[in-house]
């Protein structure tokens, strides 16, 4: 067995992973929003 460190990321990079994981998601529950409206409300536009 080794005892070598486990790999982790530099200070930098975990800064700009966490810096870019809000935006993400941001996206996300906006997407998700605009899915919804589109089901609710286009969808059913075009239903009628």
């Amino acid at each position: 067995m080794d005892d070598a460190p486990t790999p982790r990321l530099t200070d930098a990079t975990q800064w700009d992973y966490f810096t870019l994981r809000a935006p993400i998601a941001l996206a996300e529950q906006q997407i998700t929003g605009l899915q919804a409206y589109v089901q609710q409300v286009c969808l059913n536009q075009i239903q009628k």
